[in-house]
C-alpha cells in the first residue's frame, strides 16, 4: 500500500505569533514571500490595539493586537472558502475531507473542541471551539499537522492524530460552543489559498500609520467605523497608559504575559520595518535603527520582570510601570524623529 504524505508552504517562525488570531495566516502568507508580500508586511503590522473594556471588566483577554485595517486583516494574499452544512460530506470521515482539502491546495482551518488534541497546549483548558490551522498529513503515521501552541506556550508545528482530530470534531461541546456564539449557522471549517499580486511598499501607509501611533489616534473608527468596542480602546502610544491603568487595578491577579509579548514582537517588527527601508534608500540610518533596538531590548526586559511579578514579586508592579512610562517617552521621541526624515 501506498501511503501519501504532503506538507503546504510554511513559515514556522512568524515574526507574529503571540496570539493565534492572525499568526497563523500570515505564517502561511510569509511562507510563501516574495517581494510584493514582504512590501505588504512592512506597508502595514504599525498600529497597536488594546480593548480597555474588556480587561476593566475582570475578563482574561489580553487584547493587544496589531492592527491592519486597510488590508481587512491579512486577505490581500488570500482567497477565503467557507465551509458549511450543505457543502461537506457527511459519508467520509473528517480527516479524509481535511486531507482532499490539502490535496486541492488549501490550507485548512476547523472549529474543533481542541481539549481532545493531546500534544497541545489546549488540553487542559474548557471545552469548547477552537479554530486549528492544518497545512498538512502523513497517512502512515495517521497525523495531520497543524501550527499551534504546545503545552509550554511555543508556537510550533505539532503533530496530531487523525483519532483525536476526528474526536475533536465530533465533541459535543463544540457545537453547544458554536450555538452559544452564535457561529452554527455560519461555518465550521475556513479553507485558505495563496493569491499572488503585485503590490508596491506603501510609505504614505507607513506615514500615516505612525502618525496615528504616535498620537494615539483610533484608526478603526476612521477606517473601519463598525468594530464592536472601538469606543472603549486605546490606540497606539496611548496603550502604555492603558496598560500601566491595568496593572495598577488588577493587583490580585497575575499580569496576562501576553499582552507584553505582544510589545516586543512590534519593537521586533518595528526595527526589521526600518532596516527594510533603509535597504530600499529611504532615509534611515543606522542611529535610529539602533534607537529602535534599545526600545526592543526595553520591551524584552519587562517581559522578564512581569514574570517574577507574576511569581510573587508584587514589588516588581512598581518597576513594570515605570518602564513602561520610560520606554513610551522614547518610542515618542523616535517615532517623531522617523517622521522628520521620512513625512512626505
Amino acid at each position: 500500500m501506498q501511503y501519501k504524505k504532503m506538507y503546504k508552504e510554511i513559515m514556522l517562525d512568524p515574526p507574529i505569533k503571540y496570539a493565534t488570531f492572525g499568526s497563523t495566516r500570515l505564517a502561511m502568507i510569509l511562507g510563501n514571500a516574495d517581494e510584493n508580500v514582504w512590501n505588504w508586511f512592512y506597508s502595514n503590522h504599525i498600529q497597536l490595539y488594546f480593548n480597555e473594556r474588556i480587561l476593566s471588566h475582570g475578563g482574561t483577554d489580553h487584547r493587544i493586537q496589531f492592527v491592519s485595517f486597510k488590508d481587512n486583516c491579512h486577505r490581500t494574499f488570500v482567497e477565503e472558502r467557507l465551509i458549511k452544512d450543505e457543502d461537506y460530506c457527511f459519508d467520509s470521515r473528517f480527516v479524509d475531507n481535511c486531507k482532499k482539502w490539502l490535496e486541492e491546495g488549501y490550507y485548512v482551518q476547523p472549529y474543533i473542541d481542541a481539549t481532545k488534541l493531546r500534544n497541545t497546549g489546549y488540553i487542559h483548558t474548557r471545552p469548547g471551539a477552537h479554530s486549528v490551522f492544518i497545512y498538512g498529513y502523513d497517512e502512515q503515521n495517521r497525523i495531520l499537522t497543524i501550527l499551534d501552541y504546545n503545552p509550554k506556550g511555543q508556537f510550533v508545528p505539532i503533530n496530531v492524530s487523525e483519532d483525536d482530530l476526528e474526536e475533536g470534531f465530533s465533541s459535543e461541546h463544540l457545537n453547544k460552543d458554536l450555538i452559544k456564539k452564535g457561529w452554527a449557522d455560519k461555518c465550521f471549517v475556513k479553507l485558505y489559498k495563496i493569491v499572488h499580486k503585485d503590490y508596491n511598499f506603501d510609505i504614505n501607509e507607513v506615514v500615516k500609520q505612525l502618525k496615528n501611533y504616535e498620537r494615539g489616534l483610533n484608526d478603526i473608527k476612521m477606517d473601519v467605523p463598525v468594530i464592536k468596542g472601538v469606543n472603549n480602546a486605546s490606540f497606539g502610544i496611548s496603550v502604555y497608559d492603558s496598560m500601566i491603568d491595568y496593572i495598577k487595578n488588577n493587583q490580585k491577579t497575575k499580569i496576562d504575559i501576553r499582552a507584553f509579548r505582544a510589545f516586543v514582537e512590534h519593537k521586533e517588527v518595528m526595527v526589521k520595518r526600518l532596516e527594510y527601508m533603509m535597504k530600499k534608500g529611504y532615509d534611515i540610518d543606522e542611529q535610529l535603527i539602533s534607537a529602535y533596538k534599545e526600545i526592543e531590548k526595553k520591551a524584552k526586559q519587562m517581559v522578564l520582570v512581569v514574570l517574577k511579578y507574576n511569581k510573587g514579586d508584587k514589588e516588581k508592579m512598581e518597576q513594570v510601570c515605570n518602564m513602561l512610562t520610560q520606554t513610551s517617552k522614547k518610542e515618542f521621541d523616535v517615532i517623531y524623529n522617523i517622521l522628520g526624515r521620512i513625512d512626505l
